[in-house]
């Protein structure tokens, strides 16, 4: 199962980590509702096919568009609140459950009090923009790669942004 399986397997109901006979099956099952979710927003901000390669290839788009999809994706996983603002607590709820791993959860709020604070010293003319999803998936992702070289054998690091 790769990483971005992993992530819509876990919002699936499917098991996080599951290697069983049907994983194969499972794995395409989650690929595909990942590539409807990406597209769906790619559809509501004008993202290109370009941008929705790079996510799917679990990188983060750059393009302004691009950017305006990760807004999307984050606010449909609870990363973004409604209002913009980047939505701590369930940030780490979706990163532990992504990971199927409870003993995580206290790395993931370091990862989030991390963002946090790198994040809210942005001016308030960020807040609900695309830039700002952009830096909020760019930090957790940046960070999220240093957690897993630190502890390789705990779980294989999960884009924020190319999961829905």
């Amino acid at each position: 199962t790769t990483a971005i399986e992993t992530m819509v397997a876990q919002e699936s109901g499917v098991p996080a980590m599951s290697g069983g006979a049907n994983s194969t099956l499972e794995g395409s099952t989650c690929r595909m509702k990942m590539l409807n979710v990406t597209l769906q927003c790619a559809n509501e901000t004008g993202a290109s096919q370009d941008d929705v390669d790079i996510a799917m290839r679990m990188e983060i788009p750059s393009s302004e568009p691009g950017k305006c999809m990760t807004k999307c994706l984050l606010k449909s996983r609870g990363m973004m609140s409604p209002e913009g603002t980047f939505a701590l607590n369930t940030t780490v709820e979706f990163l532990t459950n992504a990971h199927g791993n409870e003993s995580l959860r206290a790395e993931f709020q370091k990862l989030a009090d991390y963002c946090y604070d790198k994040i809210k010293i942005q001016p308030i003319a960020n807040l609900d923009t695309c830039q700002l999803a952009y830096d909020i998936a760019t930090c957790t992702e940046e960070y999220h790669k240093t957690l897993f070289l630190r502890n390789p054998a705990k779980s294989p690091p999960v884009n924020i942004v190319a999961a829905p």
